[in-house]
């Protein structure tokens, strides 16, 4: 039987959580309203913010590009993001060094290929011919880098980061998806995905007692631990200045 204590703590445990959801909620909402008065940038820099900031509290590893990708995988609902651009692909297999080899042998024939966006499993065919095992498997462990999420982040998030500004909006002048002209890569897209991410992952939350799916005690004791060490070199005493 649970102790009264006990459920205070779930309560008020509880109660800070569901504030944090209702702030950001406000904060989400307000994206829209800076886009309509002509602040696109800046909308459209706090949305992919946003889903990365949402991608790494929900996974909790892995790099934050990848954390946006996945958060858009799994939760966006918006299909076209985890599909392939074979341009895109060879980029992000040239910009990182262990896979740079991998990008020199598929070059030509991803440059040759049609102008659509592919699954993983029809990119994985078209290339199966020129990879070793070892190849195909971190050539597979690596295929988001081509991903039209992956190209959000580094067309729209990064430049917006660190070059004060970038892109508004990505257009594809022959690319196809599904039959047809790929869709707009912009703002509404990437906003709808944001706003499905933070609807999942509230309900989550909701029905599991956490915050972004994480035990919000262990989120808490995790941020403080670094805190408490430098306590700790101050000895028994402490007194150290802030």
């Amino acid at each position: 039987m649970k102790s009264s204590s006990g459920d205070g703590h779930q309560k008020e445990e509880w109660a800070m959580i569901e504030a944090g959801f209702n702030d950001f909620e406000k904060r989400v909402n307000l994206l829209l309203e800076l886009n309509k008065k002509g602040y696109e940038e800046e909308a459209l820099l706090l949305c992919c913010c946003y889903i990365e900031a949402m991608g790494n509290l929900y996974f909790r590893d892995g790099g934050r590009e990848y954390n946006f990708y996945r958060a858009l995988k799994n939760f966006g609902e918006e299909e076209v993001f985890t599909y392939i651009h074979l341009k895109q692909l060879w980029i992000g297999l040239r910009s990182a060094k262990s896979l740079r080899e991998i990008g020199q042998k598929i070059g030509v024939t991803l440059r040759k290929a049609a102008n659509k966006l592919l699954t993983h499993e029809e990119i994985l065919a078209l290339v199966a011919h020129l990879l070793n095992k070892e190849e195909m498997t971190k050539f597979n462990d690596n295929l988001w880098r081509g991903t039209l999420a992956a190209l959000a982040y580094e067309r729209f998030r990064n430049p917006a980061v660190h070059e004060l500004g970038g892109e508004k909006s990505f257009y594809f002048d022959k690319t196809t998806f599904k039959g047809e002209l790929a869709p707009v890569l912009d703002f509404l897209l990437l906003y709808n995905g944001m706003l499905n991410i933070f609807k999942k992952l509230r309900k989550i939350s909701t029905e599991t007692g956490t915050y972004f799916g994480q035990n919000f005690d262990s989120l808490l004791d995790s941020y403080l631990a670094i805190h408490r060490e430098w306590e700790k070199l101050g000895g028994e005493k402490g007194g150290e200045p802030d």
